[in-house]
């Protein structure tokens, strides 16, 4: 359904005529619909639990990563640069902070 509700914007843009115009909406009203429809099936299929769980270990690992990353660049970058420096530290500390706060580690 995609490329069909995309080629029918395409000649709405080219052609806003009533007819073109008439035939997104329609699309597009089919398309809200399957998405609904689909959002659904996935909430519902879902343990709502878990995804959190699993979403929080994201999270901690992508804090753990930027924090790798980020350290590494404070020593990087030259002390003739010190808003730079400044800016890099304060992002870190943040990070980390952030990171301890939410996961208590």
């Amino acid at each position: 359904m995609t490329p069909q509700f995309v080629n029918a914007g395409k000649i709405r843009l080219l052609n806003s005529s009533e007819p073109a115009e008439v035939h997104f909406e329609n699309l597009h009203r089919q398309y809200a619909d399957a998405l609904h429809r689909l959002r659904s099936h996935v909430d519902d299929a879902i343990d709502t639990g878990e995804f959190v769980r699993a979403s929080e270990n994201v999270s901690l690992l992508f804090f753990r990563y930027m924090m790798r990353e980020l350290l590494p660049l404070l020593s990087i970058i030259s002390s003739d640069d010190d808003h730079l420096c400044t800016k890099c530290a304060i992002a870190a500390y943040k990070l980390n902070e952030l990171a301890l706060h939410k996961y208590n580690c």
